[in-house]
């Protein structure tokens, strides 16, 4: 463990800086590092912060670059793989929530840094939560791929091949419930990567889905447009998740 003035040492010595965690709270700090010159943070504090910090769970700043965030509790697929045992029961509602985490995000120019590390799975709550975002800039990644991101923060080599089905499948299940009757997707229909998805994790049905997902988009991007075409877009809705559900 390593001591600091806020507290106990309770997450991790990354790239960015050390998170410690404020005794009797609901708070932690992450201070960057290498810090080499010494920071009067109580004289620097400040509230004023913005959306794109609201994204990153930061609650106040402390001067430097340090800042007081919101504690997340939970643990990721990373520091113990057999969570995810629990996570591929969560209900899809989990899953796009989180989706809609993510593109929330990319919609104020934050990238979702989709590795294992930077996701909290908490089975109390069924809740899934990124806890690292980028500035895009446009520096990173020309396309956002939110079902890649998804699933490569949530699986790893040590996690079942029959719990890495299950979230697979609520993963895309969860892109699917932007398609419903009514409602206004998080992203644009183009932006969603089902069919490169499908690809690359060797999706069943991968054929009938495609069509079925192609389908639902057009269905969706008419009715977008004001056109009546609810029923065929319930129909093409209910047959991809009935697919899914095999």
């Amino acid at each position: 463990m390593i001591s600091s003035p806020y507290g106990r040492r309770v997450a991790r010595h990354g790239d960015e800086g050390s998170v410690y965690s404020i005794k009797d709270s609901n708070y932690c700090v992450k201070i960057p590092h290498p810090n080499l010159t010494p920071v009067n943070y109580k004289k620097s504090f400040s509230l004023n912060i913005t959306e794109k910090d609201k994204i990153n769970h930061i609650k106040a700043h402390l001067g430097d670059g340090a800042v007081i965030m919101k504690k997340i509790d939970g643990a990721t697929v990373l520091n113990q793989p057999e969570i995810a045992g629990e996570l591929s029961h969560f209900p899809v509602s989990s899953f796009n929530k989180f989706l809609k985490q993510i593109t929330h995000a990319n919609n104020n120019g934050m990238l979702f840094d989709g590795i294992n590390q930077n996701v909290i799975i908490n089975p109390k709550n069924k809740s899934i939560t990124a806890i690292d975002f980028i500035n895009a800039n446009g520096l990173y990644y020309s396309d956002l791929l939110p079902l890649r991101m998804m699933y490569g923060s949530l699986v790893n080599k040590e996690v079942k091949p029959e719990n890495q089905k299950l979230i697979k499948n609520k993963i895309i299940l969860a892109a699917v419930e932007e398609f419903k009757p009514g409602n206004k997707p998080c992203l644009d229909t183009s932006e969603f990567d089902f069919e490169d998805f499908l690809s690359v994790t060797n999706t069943e049905n991968i054929n009938d889905l495609n069509k079925n997902i192609k389908e639902l988009s057009t269905l969706k991007d008419r009715e977008l447009a004001g056109i009546d075409v609810k029923k065929e877009l319930n129909s093409a809705y209910t047959k991809t998740k009935e697919l899914l559900n095999k």
